[in-house]
């Protein structure tokens, strides 16, 4: 975990997609992170529907690819991610912050924007065997 900053590559997709990040300092210096969770794909519902004609039988298929963001790369791999801005936060931001402000900065202000998540996401059905 010490060197993800060194050693992980974060995915395109990842950097692409995921909303949220750094935006900006209160008044008292502590930097301000928000994460958009309810912009984030979560059940992977965008769908990419394309049309090919069979030259064989000149028949039109439907082929229905899932883009979104959790079939796109694995949760190990946003979980790593999240990890990844962590270490950033402590290692490498905080110390360039407490510098320019001259004392030391030790918080976060985290704010998750819960915007579009209903129970639906939290819901999940049971199988019954």
């Amino acid at each position: 975990m010490d060197s993800i900053l060194e050693s992980w590559v974060i995915p395109e997709v990842i950097t692409k997609y995921y909303p949220g990040g750094f935006a900006g300092f209160e008044y008292d210096g502590t930097p301000i992170w928000i994460d958009c969770l309810g912009m984030v794909d979560l059940k992977g519902a965008l769908h990419l529907f394309t049309l090919n004609l069979d030259k064989r039988t000149s028949k039109l298929q439907l082929k229905c690819t899932s883009i979104g963001l959790f079939y796109s790369v694995s949760k190990r791999e946003i979980v790593k991610y999240k990890a990844r801005q962590a270490e950033y936060l402590l290692k490498e931001m905080l110390p360039g912050i407490s510098e320019k402000y001259g004392r030391t900065i030790e918080q976060v202000s985290l704010i998750f924007d819960m915007q579009g998540i209903g129970m639906n996401y939290l819901w999940k059905p049971c199988k019954l065997r």
